[in-house]
């Protein structure tokens, strides 16, 4: 059984169906005496953002993608001034007012450097935002134990409440792209720690631009390529194989490695970022104990009683229930000022092995079925192979930004965003032919037996007692 949803969104301002997705710098140059210094040259280093003080020493630099930069100050008889750490958060001003010393040192570079205000003037409603340092710094990992520090919100069997919502009520954005599903409107797209700049949470105060959202809204930045080429690679395992003893404990079959790598392609104009999550857990429930058989037991369902069978089932001491899954984020940033254009892509692929519990398990793994007879040692057995249920499932997500400056104070954009979610849903025996599932017909043809020992009842299998 397989179903597919795509979505296409596509906006220019000032429709705001899209979520923000770029901050704004500003503030005042000034010397150590206070006064304006008009026409002072302000860029962030490593881009193609800058402005010029007006008359009043004031300067502000928009659509600034959310991020740590450095901030350069110039002046003609002043000396040059960097101040870096500087936060950039989407939807909110940053204030960066700096006073220029004048130049002692033909060449003096001034470095100074940003502190995070405690109060963030701009901010009217409830905004919390969990930084990619937060994230690197944070000793724990997944999205919903991040979303879990944040105030107004609780996590509950993997579902997010704000403000104690519904888990319905909570939108969700990746780059300003929409990725709330339509049915349980949950969050459709997962974006690792390491590719993710910046989360945001709303939990409160947000104004009408983002219909869906009664509760709260979860916004989640990718980063970008940087003007130098850097990267980490992670990987984790904890043993040698499902089941099999290691370091005097059972080994889960849990596999992780993560990496990323960004940098320019051409010069600072073309930058590029990939992050990659590649995991397998082979028993994703952690479920591990004694191995035990139940043999020779009797079928006690009472419909059965004309021809009751016995079954032997067996627990090897692990579930074999595995998640295999590989998560792709990347983004392609193209700095042609005064045209800008970033395109942001995720892909994550991952099948998915039920197994509910240890009797669903010895079911979905085969058993032996004979008829219940004197001798059961002797008695005719008939082994049924097992029949376990998987899902395959895609998304792919691309967003589309597109800004171009006409002037300091005129700026027109483009986002075009697209969504898309395959599940195939399978049986062991039949595959995605659903039809087949619940057909007696179906299973006797699969397991080859004759009409003389075959009782058809849904999918269930027995063998009559003649």
């Amino acid at each position: 059984m397989k179903r597919v949803i795509a979505l296409l969104f596509l906006v220019t301002l000032p429709v705001m169906i899209f979520a923000q997705t770029h901050g704004k710098v500003a503030g005042v140059v000034s010397n150590t005496a206070g006064a304006p210094l008009p026409g002072a040259n302000v860029v962030i280093i490593g881009t193609s953002y800058g402005a010029a003080a007006d008359a009043d020493g004031r300067y502000f630099i928009v659509d600034v993608p959310a991020g740590k930069y450095t901030v350069q100050f110039q002046y003609i008889g002043y000396a040059t001034t960097e101040v870096t750490n500087v936060d950039v958060f989407s939807g909110l001003t940053t204030d960066v007012s700096q006073a220029l010393a004048e130049e002692t040192i033909e060449g003096e570079v001034v470095t100074v450097i940003a502190e995070r205000p405690l109060i963030q003037i701009d901010k009217t409603s409830s905004i919390n935002v969990v930084t990619a340092e937060d994230l690197e710094n944070l000793p724990i990992r997944g999205a919903l134990a991040v979303y879990e520090t944040i105030p107004g919100v609780v996590v509950q069997d993997g579902d997010i409440h704000v403000r104690g919502g519904r888990d319905n009520e909570v939108a969700f954005f990746v780059n300003g792209t929409p990725t709330t599903g339509l049915g349980a409107r949950g969050n459709l797209i997962y974006v690792p720690q390491e590719a993710t700049e910046e989360i945001q949470v709303q939990v409160g105060g947000y104004d009408a631009s983002v219909g869906g959202a009664n509760s709260g809204i979860i916004t989640r930045q990718i980063k970008r390529g940087t003007n130098t080429w850097k990267g980490n690679i992670t990987l984790q395992n904890n043993g040698v194989g499902l089941g099999k003893d290691f370091l005097g404990t059972k080994s889960f079959g849990h596999s992780l490695m993560i990496g990323n790598l960004g940098g320019p392609i051409i010069g600072d104009k073309v930058r590029l970022f990939v992050g990659l999550e590649n995991r397998t857990e082979e028993d994703r429930y952690f479920t591990v104990g004694e191995a035990f058989e139940f043999l020779n037991r009797a079928d006690q369902s009472p419909q059965n009683a004309a021809y009751i069978d016995t079954v032997d089932l067996a627990w090897p001491g692990y579930r074999e229930a595995p998640l295999k899954a590989t998560y792709l984020s990347g983004s392609l940033t193209f700095d042609f000022a005064p045209l800008i254009n970033n395109i942001t892509a995720v892909y994550t692929k991952w099948d998915n092995w039920f197994s509910d519990d240890v009797q669903g398990y010895m079911q979905d793994h085969g058993t032996t079925v004979r008829p219940a007879v004197d001798d059961p040692e002797n008695a005719y057995g008939v082994d049924i192979p097992g029949r376990g249920s998987y899902s395959k499932n895609t998304r792919l997500l691309i967003a589309n930004e597109l800004s171009y400056n006409l002037s300091e104070n005129t700026l027109i954009k483009l986002n075009l965003g697209y969504l898309s979610s395959s599940r195939d849903d399978n049986d062991e025996w039949f595959g995605n032919d659903w039809k087949k599932w619940r057909d007696g017909d179906a299973v006797q043809d699969y397991l080859g037996f004759a009409d003389t020992v075959w009782t058809p009842q849904k999918d269930r299998y027995s063998e009559k007692n003649d």
